[in-house]
């Protein structure tokens, strides 16, 4: 399905049924990288998994920022008559989702954000050095953003006030110290660090982020009942 948002058109699946949970993949993916999880998710929740802008079959676009990912989200479920759903973002959709988080306090009720950073400096040093090295390459947008933000302050991640589960591999592309700062800097959030796991696999490859999902709102839930 499409939806014109703002200035770009947005390609998205839905799936399931329950109440809404929003997908966000990471820089260079799409929404099939959420299959799996969706076999777990999708028979207790309505899934929502757009493709970012430039991303996947969504529009494209010259230049990339986080804050235009965030506001696209935001338009996105206003359109669509999303509320309150629950956030489920990966490497660039955990950044975007902090700051949609952050900036439209209101409209999520609970995040996960995993293998986030707060600057380009959260990333492992060889990690940095291997994009600039593939920036100087093939001259992306894309693979430049990762060099130039995101900028989060604590200021940004102190007006979030939902519950937020922070996740990371064990081995993950992004310092272990800044998951854990993120962690800090939120006025309600747990982390959860996933062993022998790096940065990606256990969100797109396996099923693992997925059940812990589920199992962390399902006990939410029976504390909130």
């Amino acid at each position: 399905m499409e939806l014109d948002v703002g200035k770009i058109r947005i390609f998205y699946e839905t799936c399931g049924s329950g109440p809404p949970m929003l997908l966000v993949h990471g820089n260079g993916g799409s929404h099939h990288g959420f299959r799996n999880a969706a076999k777990v998710l999708s028979p207790h929740y309505t899934l929502y998994m757009p493709d970012t802008r430039g991303h996947g079959q969504s529009g494209d676009v010259e230049t990339f920022h986080y804050e235009d990912f965030a506001e696209d989200l935001y338009l996105f479920c206003k359109a669509l008559g999303i509320e309150k759903p629950v956030y489920v973002g990966h490497s660039d959709g955990g950044i975007t989702g902090l700051y949609l988080a952050s900036r439209h306090p209101e409209l999520l009720k609970e995040a996960f954000i995993c293998g986030a950073n707060l600057t380009p400096a959260g990333f492992r040093a060889p990690v940095r050095a291997a994009i600039n090295v593939m920036h100087k390459f093939d001259k992306k947008d894309l693979t430049r953003l990762m060099l130039r933000e995101p900028w989060l302050r604590k200021e940004d991640l102190e007006k979030i006030h939902i519950p937020v589960h922070v996740t990371a591999g064990a081995f993950d592309i992004v310092k272990k110290k800044e998951t854990l700062s993120i962690t800090e800097m939120l006025p309600h959030a747990d982390v959860k660090i996933f062993p022998f796991r790096e940065h990606s696999g256990y969100v797109v490859l396996e099923k693992t982020l997925a059940r812990y999902v589920l199992e962390t709102l399902n006990k939410s839930a029976e504390i909130g009942s």
